[in-house]
């Protein structure tokens, strides 16, 4: 059996590898993503946010420039202070969603992908991908080498507003290793045995 042990990983990840691991089954690669402070799942809301701030801004300069007081604004502006708040979270999603990728190791064993996330206040979250699910697995590569292992792509509708959200190894440091780490291991045996 191969040990969480022999990659360059915390002892603490190693423990909750070793936690989620199945009896019998074996650990093939284990790492954690290349956090980036700009990248494609965070890139958007950052620019929506600059947006949404500045547009906050220009609405609310003339009151201030004519002396306003929060007192002599009308009830529309008393929920300002919310609109700004929603302004900053978005203009700070780079920096949270830097933080969440610090808090996520990716594993292969020799029956699954496996994403490992370590919420804010210590819960963890555990989602396997099994070879079935990988078929379809699409490879996204930046010119430096690194990118995107996607396995599935979600789509979720909240009333009038759709939201895709990509699931799968993301920000990878050598995306095509990876990917023929699952190819040649995890999904060559389980195709030969489909075939």
């Amino acid at each position: 059996m191969r040990d969480a042990a022999l990659f360059d990983i915390s002892p603490e990840w190693q423990e909750t590898i070793e936690r989620e691991r199945r009896d019998g089954e074996q650990i093939v690669w284990a790492q954690r993503p290349v956090p980036r402070w700009l990248d494609r799942e965070s890139f958007g809301t950052f620019v929506s946010g600059a947006i949404w701030t500045g547009f906050l801004i220009y609405l609310i300069r003339p009151a201030v420039a004519r002396g306003y007081v929060l007192r002599d604004w009308p009830v529309t502006f008393t929920i300002f202070p919310l609109f700004v708040a929603i302004g900053l979270l978005m203009l700070a999603w780079p920096l949270i969603h830097y933080r969440a990728l610090r808090r996520t190791m990716y594993v292969i064993t020799d029956r699954d992908a496996i994403i490992l996330r370590r919420g804010p206040l210590g819960g963890l979250t555990s989602e396997r991908f099994a070879p079935d699910r990988l078929v379809e697995m699409r490879r996204v590569v930046r010119r430096d080498g690194s990118g995107d292992l996607i396995f599935d792509v979600a789509v979720e509708r909240t009333g009038s507003t759709t939201q895709t959200r990509r699931r799968g190894f993301l920000n990878l440091a050598d995306v095509r290793g990876v990917a023929a780490r699952l190819e040649l291991g995890l999904l060559r045996d389980r195709l030969r045995a489909g075939a």
